[in-house]
């Protein structure tokens, strides 16, 4: 008379049969199991190995991907645009709790897998991803940035206004810069230059330095101080004593010096032609 065994876990055994087989993939089989399908891997995990012989041998969703039923042999469909999915998920569109297994370390109770402003969630994401520097994330489920921030602006990143001013994601553009479209932090007038009002939104709206004055750093929202005595300093002067300003300055010289003597000796010609009537 046969004697009979009992069927080993990571295998089942059909009433009758004479051999185990292998626990197939999706599912576990533990001792005594029965059928092949009989435990399926539970929703928000899969298995892609045989002969596994409990449920916690399925491997959970990995992030970013989706789970929805049981007996998976691999993730079954990527989290939606706009939300986010951590480990374990079973819904491409999460709510927390009822969207992963027990323990499976997702988010706080009653929260959603929905990106907030300031975030940005293309498919497929394990975690909401900040707005980027220079871009703004204006509302809830967005797959990508609302758009650049506004020129006069710059934004660090995470902001949800296109002309943030809290000082704490981006502000307004300070005195003695300008910010293009798009800045992530202002920009510097040049030196020789300077801008005394805030929002400036190009390169185009620093002032030259004023005649007379000099600008040599960058970044100035005035004048930094007068020429030096004895020099000249024509608008843009990056110093009070350049030598480019002292070039300039010897060929004013020499023109007028040259207007002086031409103008002397036109007077001389004249009133030698006059007297010549006398």
């Amino acid at each position: 008379m046969a004697q009979c065994f009992k069927c080993p876990e990571g295998f089942y055994c059909k009433a009758g049969s004479s051999n185990y087989t292998a626990c197939p993939t999706g599912h576990y089989c533990p001792k005594n199991t029965e059928f092949g399908t009989q435990f399926p891997c539970p929703r928000g995990t899969y298995s892609d190995a045989f002969s596994i012989w409990e449920a916690s041998k399925c491997q959970l969703c990995p992030p970013g991907k989706v789970c929805s039923k049981p007996g998976l042999t691999s993730p079954d469909a990527l989290c939606t645009p706009g939300w986010f999915c951590p480990p374990g998920s079973t819904s491409t569109k999460p709510v927390f709790p009822g969207s992963f297994p027990a323990g499976a370390g997702a988010a706080a109770s009653g929260s959603l897998g929905l990106c907030q402003a300031g975030t940005f969630c293309p498919g497929g994401s394990a975690i909401p991803i900040p707005c980027a520097p220079g871009w703004y994330c204006a509302s809830p489920e967005l797959a990508a940035p609302s758009g650049p921030c506004d020129a006069g602006f710059y934004c660090t990143g995470g902001s949800t206004l296109p002309n943030p001013t809290d000082g704490a994601v981006g502000n307004i553009c300070p005195r003695g810069h300008f910010c293009p479209q798009g800045s992530s932090s202002p920009s510097p007038c040049p030196p020789g230059s300077f801008l005394a009002q805030r929002g400036g939104q190009s390169a185009q709206d620093c002032q030259l330095c004023l005649a007379g004055w000099f600008c040599s750093l960058q970044g100035q929202s005035s004048p930094e101080g007068l020429c030096k005595e004895g020099w000249f300093c024509p608008p843009g002067s990056v110093s009070g004593r350049s030598p480019a300003s002292s070039k300039l300055y010897e060929r004013y010289r020499v023109l007028n010096e040259l207007i002086r003597i031409t103008v002397v000796h036109l007077g001389k010609k004249r009133r030698e032609k006059d007297g010549s009537f006398g």
